[in-house]
C-alpha cells in the first residue's frame, strides 16, 4: 500500500476540504507533517485509521468539525468525511468514509458569561449509528472507477487488520512495538500480511481431500492396491504424530525462551 493523497472534509480541527499530497518516489518520498499542539497532527494520524478501519475514534470525542456545525441548527445533522488515494500492486485506490452527527443542545449554567469559547460549549454533536453505505472503495479498471463490492475485506487483505498497527502507529508509543511481550503479535501480524494462514487452511484442506479420494480408492481396491492403501494411511498418520510433536516441542521451545529472557531481565 502506497499513499498518494488524503482529504478530509469537515473531520475534526480540518474545516471544508484540506489536502494533503503525499511524498512518492525514489528520491522524495517522505512526508513531514509539522505543527504546533492542536494544529491536526494527531487528527491526521486518526483520520487515517478510522477511514480504512473504522478505529481509532472511541476516545476523541466528535469528528465532525465545530466549526461547521456552528452554522447548522439544534436538530441537524452535520457530516465528515475522510478520503484516501492509495496505490497498491500497481492498481489505484480510492477509499472514502463518511460519519454522521446530530447537533444537540447544551445546557450553560452561566447565561451571563458570554465569549468566544461559549458558543462552542452551547451544543455537542452526537454521533450517529454507521450504516455500510458509510464507507466505499472504487478501483480503478481501465480509466473507470468502479466500486469494489466488499470494501472491509479488500482494505485487510491489503494490510491486515492486526498488523496495521506496525505501519499505522503514533511515534510517541514506539517502545511499547519493541518490548519481548509483542514478538508473537509482530509474528502473527508478519503471517497475515503474506496470507499464510490462508495458505495453510487451503494445505490442510487438500489433505483432507486427499485422504477422502484415499479411502473411497481403498474400499474399491483389492490385492496389492489394498495393502498399499493400507501403507500410506499407516504413513499418514505417522506424519500427523510426529507434526504434532514438533508443534509441542516448538511451544515448548519459546516457554524456555520466554523463561530465560525473564530470568536475565531480573538479573
Amino acid at each position: 500500500m502506497e499513499f498518494v493523497r488524503i482529504i478530509l472534509t469537515n473531520f475534526r480541527q480540518y474545516y471544508g476540504n484540506q489536502q494533503i499530497v503525499f511524498a512518492r518516489g525514489s528520491h522524495k518520498n517522505v512526508t513531514v507533517i509539522n505543527g504546533p499542539n492542536g494544529a491536526g497532527k494527531s487528527s491526521l494520524f486518526h483520520a487515517i485509521n478510522w477511514c480504512l478501519y473504522n478505529e481509532g475514534i472511541e476516545q476523541i470525542g466528535a469528528l465532525v468539525s465545530k466549526e461547521v456545525a456552528l452554522t447548522k441548527e439544534f436538530g441537524d445533522v452535520v457530516e465528515c468525511s475522510v478520503k484516501i488515494w492509495f496505490i497498491h500492486e500497481g492498481i489505484q485506490f480510492v477509499a472514502t468514509r463518511i460519519a454522521k452527527e446530530k447537533k444537540v443542545p447544551v445546557e450553560i449554567e452561566d447565561e451571563e458569561e458570554q465569549n468566544e469559547e461559549m458558543k462552542y460549549k452551547s451544543f455537542t454533536l452526537k454521533r450517529l449509528p454507521t450504516e455500510d453505505s458509510d464507507f466505499i472503495v472504487l478501483q480503478e479498471n481501465d480509466g473507470n472507477m468502479d466500486a469494489v463490492p466488499d470494501p472491509n475485506r479488500l482494505i485487510n487483505n491489503v494490510l491486515p487488520r492486526n498488523a496495521r498497527q506496525y505501519f499505522l502507529f503514533d511515534g510517541e508509543k514506539i517502545e511499547q512495538l519493541t518490548r519481548p511481550d509483542h514478538d508473537h503479535e509482530i509474528r502473527e501480524a508478519i503471517r497475515n500480511i503474506l496470507q499464510l494462514p490462508t495458505i495453510e487452511n487451503a494445505r490442510d484442506h487438500l489433505n483432507i481431500v486427499i485422504r477422502d479420494l484415499t479411502k473411497e480408492g481403498k474400499k474399491g481396491s483389492s490385492g496389492d492396491e489394498s495393502v498399499l492403501y493400507e501403507k500410506i494411511e499407516v504413513l499418514e498418520n505417522k506424519i500427523d504424530e510426529i507434526s504434532n510433536e514438533i508443534e509441542i516441542k516448538n511451544k515448548d521451545l519459546n516457554s524456555t525462551k520466554e523463561l530465560k529472557q525473564k530470568i536475565e531481565d531480573d538479573l
